[in-house]
């Protein structure tokens, strides 16, 4: 239905069958990778215990992801929206979100929901699943499902409602998860109804015995579906819907030991029965050729059908006798399927395997015996009837011949008596015409009497009915002739009608062409319209970090151009201390040599002012100028002084005074890490 609304179906479709008149709608490409990846995992689409996803995050689910892609463009080419259904997706839903993902697809989910016994009826008129183990697998791929799909958008609704009202479940779709259905109209609708056909809704769950008779985890799943369907999806329910899949798992690896045996005694039945059709086939083989005889009629055929009688007696028995056992096999699995559902609803243990493996292993070991029993008696019975069929044989030709010379002499004396049966049955009806005419004459002979009497009596009468009738006669054909070009007329408009009527329609056809490459052509420019709004914003991007780098450029650009500001104001404010350390040192140097030159010698004081009193009144000026160039240049830090000599600051001795009269004669340093000084 969604290729009819504007989702393109997938190519390569499995076709119908008569479980399903329309079609099955799966790809079958895709369908066969289902297959692989579930026989991969250790399972397959009949399998309703927990599926292995070990491998999901591997190289091996990396390798399925690619040939998904692969297998999707083979079946969907480039088409733009596709619709793919097949039921194993429910149990393979992270392969296949991340193969829709790799592809550029959005996913949108519709989850139909079937009732279970409904369900467990189709698989078992189709599959010959058992009710209990259908059941266990919807309940297993409605879970799977729901969970998979969890973080997707989804619409779950009921089958029922579906084929009941379709438009209304589309509705319902377009109005909780906002669907998109290109090609829904009034025409694609009228398609759609002729393609929903309720007759085909086989297995309705009110006519079925079997639909309040489903597993407590089964009928609770349901429930909680049932309600989302009808009122949208409750997320609180997520909790419940996980606890019963660890029920469910739990009771899977509980009911996994005696669903073994039950399979193991259902394949010795198919093969018992398997058997029993061979060994039908070849008793009615031996019996047909008497049966056929005994139908024949003609001379000599009472003798063979006498001499093939116990042959048809002992072909009798041995029916009955496979019936019988047949019977007996069917009881039996009836059994075990009432086992089965007493353990489903846990009123059995797990001893019930071991004794009804033991049980059923001896049964199907008996009735082994007893086919063999039966084989050997109806082996005995077939080859002495093959013996009274050839010497039957012989007398069955003879009277063969006899009754084809018969029916031969039968034939053509009925076709004899058949051509002078029609000739007779024509000469009836001629003379049955002739009688039937003379008294059509003789009708009218009298009537004409009759006429002619009254028409002598009335006369005058009939002259005037005779002019009033033919007033009436003259109207009436006027009427007619009026209403005939009346009819032409309306004659012509209809042709005029269905002609623009055929025209409208070619119109219509040409438009919706037309529409739909438009629409095409709107989705391609769409597309190209959001590559180029993608590469506008990624060049806006570009642009955006482009001119922040700038902007950071220029603020890095204005503060190194502050700080070298700073440092070249520093440097020159360095360099002019500089160059008056440089007088202050070449003042000092000639100090020091003029002092040096002359020998002056320095006595010991203890303060300055006692040191500068000892000194020539010539020189007291200079001296009092070196000191000071000494104390403020920061050349000589008293405090630093004292603490690099300790011995200094025990004398007493004032240690500007100190470091000129013995200090800088002895190389003491001024500061931490420099070099010693000296007069030089």
């Amino acid at each position: 239905m969604l290729g009819h609304l504007g989702y393109t179906a997938p190519a390569q479709l499995i076709g119908a069958d008569q479980a399903n008149l329309k079609g099955h709608w799966e790809a079958r490409p895709i369908a066969r990778f289902n297959d692989r990846m579930l026989e991969f995992s250790g399972s397959n689409w009949r399998d309703w215990q927990p599926l292995n996803r070990n491998w999901h995050g591997t190289p091996y689910f990396n390798g399925f992801v690619e040939e998904g892609v692969t297998i999707l463009n083979e079946v969907f080419g480039n088409a733009p929206m596709i619709v793919l259904k097949d039921p194993r997706l429910c149990r393979l839903t992270a392969v296949w979100q991340e193969i829709l993902k790799v592809s550029g697809f959005s996913t949108t989910v519709f989850l139909p929901l079937r009732h279970p016994a409904e369900v467990a009826a189709s698989l078992g008129a189709r599959n010959k699943i058992d009710p209990a183990q259908a059941q266990y697998l919807w309940l297993r791929y409605m879970l799977d499902a729901e969970l998979g799909t969890r973080k997707d958008r989804r619409f779950l609704f009921r089958y029922a409602d579906f084929v009941h009202d379709w438009r209304g479940t589309l509705r319902r779709a377009e109005k909780r998860i906002g669907a998109k259905f290109p090609r829904l109209n009034d025409c694609v609708a009228n398609t759609v109804d002729s393609f929903v056909d309720q007759a085909l809704y086989r297995n309705r769950a009110s006519k079925l015995a079997s639909a309040g008779d489903l597993h407590p985890l089964v009928a609770e799943a349901h429930e909680i579906f049932t309600d989302w369907a009808s009122t949208g999806e409750r997320p609180g329910d997520h909790q419940r819907l996980d606890e019963i899949d660890v029920e469910f798992s739990s009771f899977s690896g509980r009911a996994r030991p005696l669903f073994v045996v039950f399979d193991h005694i259902q394949e010795q039945l198919n093969g018992l029965e398997s058997s029993i059709v061979r060994h039908k086939a070849r008793i009615d083989g031996a019996g047909a050729p008497g049966a056929a005889l005994a139908s024949v009629e003609g001379p000599g055929i009472p003798e063979i059908g006498e001499a093939t009688s116990p042959q048809g007696d002992d072909i009798d028995r041995l029916q009955i006798a496979l019936a019988e056992l047949s019977y007996d096999l069917l009881g039996d699995t009836e059994g075990l399927r009432a086992a089965l559902a007493q353990f489903a609803k846990g009123e059995g243990d797990a001893s019930l395997t071991k004794l009804a493996k033991a049980k059923f292993e001896a049964e199907i070991a008996q009735l082994k015996n007893e086919l063999g029993s039966l084989r050997e008696h109806s082996d005995k019975q077939i080859s002495e009837a093959e013996g009274r069929f050839e010497r039957a044989q012989k007398s069955e030709a003879d009277a063969a011949a006899a009754v084809e010379q018969a029916r031969s002499a039968k034939a053509e004396l009925e076709s004899r008596v058949s051509v002078l049966a029609s000739e007779l049955e024509q000469k009836r009806a001629e003379t049955d015409d002739i009688y039937a005419e003379r008294d059509e004459l003789k009708n009218e002979v009298a009537a004409l009497k009759a006429q002619v009497e009254a028409a002598v009596s009335n006369e005058g009468s009939l002259n005037a009915q005779l002019a009033r009738n033919s007033d009436e006669l003259l109207t009436s054909l006027n009427d007619l002739v009026a209403l005939g070009n009346l009819l032409r007329n309306e004659e012509q408009k209809c042709t005029k009608l269905a002609a623009d009527r055929k025209v409208f329609e070619k119109r219509i056809r040409e438009q919706e062409l037309k529409l739909s490459a438009a629409r095409t052509e709107i989705v391609e420019i769409r597309q190209q319209y959001d590559t180029k709004l993608q590469d506008w914003r990624n060049e806006q991007a570009e642009r955006k970090a482009v001119k922040n780098k700038l902007i950071n450029l220029r603020v890095r650009h204005k503060a190194v151009s502050e700080e070298a500001a700073t440092y070249e104001r520093q440097l020159m404010l360095a360099d002019r201390q500089l160059k008056l350390n440089d007088v202050n040192v070449a003042v000092s140097s000639r100090i020091l040599d003029e002092m040096s030159k002359r020998r002056v010698s320095f006595p010991e004081s203890s303060s300055r002012s006692k040191f500068l009193a000892n000194i020539p009144s010539s020189s007291m000026k200079r001296w009092q100028q070196f000191c000071r160039i000494l104390t403020e240049s920061g050349i000589f830090d008293p405090e630093s002084y004292l603490a690099l000599h300790p011995d200094v600051a025990a004398s007493g001795v004032d240690p500007l005074i100190h470091f000129l009269t013995h200090g800088l004669a002895e190389g003491r340093t001024l500061d931490e890490g420099a070099d010693r000084c000296s007069l030089r």
